[in-house]
């Protein structure tokens, strides 16, 4: 089970990185929660794809342009780790620490140095350390310069083991009754993932409800369904 949940995570993972730039930031709020609608918004799907969806990022990343040329500490008479002016340098959110490290490439693997930075581009508390082969020589704040080190430069989002995907998916009509499938996606290898497929006969009521959802059918056939998204559960 871990590992079909780690494969699934990696191919997601690779796939956001490819579309990431269709995605609006735009709809993640600062949770990394990230949804595909809007409330009171018209939608018109065709049958087979989704309704709409909901995706929980985990994780976060931030890419932080550097100021200034820096020469970093070194420890004994390790060789330093060079910051260069205008270079572009990935920092990403670890929990539960919630500090952002910038990740520095030393000329050999042991002096690869990770950055404590805050989100105004200034050397954190908890400052940096040399990945050394036997311990990493922690380096703290007062080792670093005081200057403005880096500026943030964008923020992307990625999964994390708890990211959560939910969607729902328009399965089609007979008579007046159509179908709708809810889809629950867990990236956690502690809880399942859940799939129901639900039918509302539209002869008796054309709003219908599932879990926080509320969709008001404008038209639908075998084909294609348009609607209003009327609530989520978001205003709870």
């Amino acid at each position: 089970m871990f590992y079909s949940k780690y494969f699934k995570l990696v191919v997601l993972i690779s796939s956001f990185f490819l579309i990431n730039c269709s995605v609006h930031l735009s709809k993640i709020d600062l949770d990394g929660n990230y949804q595909d609608y809007s409330i009171a918004e018209q939608k018109t799907v065709n049958v087979g794809s989704a309704m709409l969806s909901k995706f929980n990022y985990k994780n976060s990343c931030y890419d932080y342009v550097a100021l200034i040329d820096y020469e970093t500490p070194k420890p004994g008479v390790m060789a330093t780790t060079a910051i260069k002016k205008g270079t572009q340098y990935p920092a990403c959110f670890h929990s539960p620490s919630k500090a952002n490290y910038v990740f520095l490439k030393g000329v050999h693997a042991y002096e690869n140095i990770f950055l404590a930075i805050d989100e105004n581009g200034f050397i954190g508390e908890k400052g940096g350390w040399y990945n050394l082969a036997n311990a990493g020589v922690r380096m703290f704040q007062a080792s670093w310069t005081k200057e403005q080190l880096f500026a943030l430069s964008k923020k992307t989002y990625y999964p994390g083991f708890d990211s959560r995907n939910e969607r729902l998916i328009y399965l089609g009509m007979t008579d007046e009754k159509i179908r709708i499938g809810y889809r629950e996606d867990n990236y956690n290898s502690s809880k399942p993932d859940e799939s129901q497929d639900i039918i509302y006969d539209l002869s008796d009521e054309d709003t219908i409800a599932y879990l926080d959802y509320t969709l008001k059918i404008l038209n639908a056939d075998n084909t294609k369904i348009t609607f209003v998204i009327v609530s989520d559960g978001s205003s709870k």
